[in-house]
Formats: structure tokens, sequence, C-alpha cells
């Protein structure tokens, strides 16, 4: 009686298993479809219409997607041995988890240095640095609307993002500040006295 209480038991177990790796397989497609579609960045508290552009941008990496995509990993491997439906094979091709990480990666390295620019940049600097924030415009729609986690541009996207963003706008705005800062301590330095502005004409 014993061992059929097993073998019932373990038949109840198979059949359940067998429900959950076909639901698994069934679902995995639409998820995997829905998260890799998402844009590459998102803007918060962005009004299209009425800003003119987005002053705080984020990444977009959904969490879940990353898991997703370990779950493929470890249920394609021994002992389990779960094959994808094709389309899902499709979808992950070019895709992993850790490629998504390093994208994610560089993609928040510009971001953060986007949402300092706009977080520190004056009144006054902006004027100077209009076309560099309009080019940025238009890579950054790109972002926000048109570039996803599966499109295999998005390498391209970022290297562009960063060149315009890290390299052009952050490096030089940061040296303007940095010289309006040394240009005001030198000033205030003057008016005060500590500082003769003509100390080193004289020794010449």
């Amino acid at each position: 009686q014993m061992r059929d209480s097993y073998t019932d038991a373990m038949k109840e177990f198979q059949r359940c298993e067998k429900q959950i790796v076909e639901h698994w397989q069934k679902s995995v497609q639409s998820e995997l479809r829905d998260r890799l579609k998402q844009p590459l960045l998102v803007a918060e508290n962005y009004d299209e219409d009425e800003d003119l552009r987005p002053q705080v941008v984020h990444v977009n990496l959904d969490p879940e997607l990353i898991l997703l995509l370990r779950e493929i990993h470890y249920f394609s491997q021994p002992p389990y041995n779960i094959k994808l439906p094709q389309p899902a094979r499709a979808l992950i091709r070019n895709t992993d988890a850790a490629t998504l990480r390093v994208t994610a990666a560089r993609l928040e390295t510009i971001v953060s240095k986007y949402n300092e620019v706009m977080r520190t940049i004056s009144d006054v600097e902006r004027p100077l640095f209009e076309r560099k924030l309009a080019k940025i415009d238009v890579v950054f729609d790109e972002g926000l609307h048109n570039f996803t986690w599966k499109t295999t541009e998005s390498a391209d996207f970022i290297e562009i993002a960063s060149s315009l963003v890290c390299s052009d706008l952050h490096g030089n705005l940061t040296v303007v500040q940095t010289n309006c800062d040394d240009i005001t301590l030198l000033a205030g330095s003057w008016s005060q006295g500590q500082l003769d502005v003509f100390a080193a004409r004289e020794e010449e």
C-alpha cells in the first residue's frame, strides 16, 4: 500500500511539474517580448507638449527581465533541459543578462552625467550649450521612444550618446564652471586686497 501511495504521489508530482513547465513555456515568449520592447530610457515628470527637454532621465531596465533571462539560462541546462519555443529562442538570440547589465551600466553613466548637467547648469551658461543640448535632445528622443533592449543598433545609440553627453557636454561644462569658479575666487581676493593684481607685472 505504501508503494502504491508513493507511485501515485510521484505521478501527481510529475503531472504538476509538466503543467508548470508547459505554462512557463507558453508565457515566457510574451513576457520576453513585452520586457524587451521597453525603451532604453524613461524621463521623469516630463511633458513633451510643455517642456523643452527632460530634466531627469533614468535607465529603463526592468529587473524582471534580468530574472527571466536567468530563469531561461538555468532551465535550459541539466538537470531540467527545458526547451524554449522557437519564437522565444529567436528573441534572445543576441540577448543575455550579462550583456544587458553592461548596456545598462553604460547608459547609467550617460544619464547620470546628463542629469548632473541639468541640475547644475545656470541660466547664464545654458545659451552657451544650447546647440549641444539640442543635439542631445534628438538622440535622447530616440532612446525614449525608438531604441529598445532588443534593438541591435542600441550599441550605436550608446556610443553617440556617450560622445555627446559625457565627452562633449559634461566635459566642456565642467571646464567652464571650473574656470568661472577660479575667476570668481581671484576676483574676490583682489577686491579684498588679499592679492595684488599688479604684483606679477612689478616683478617683471
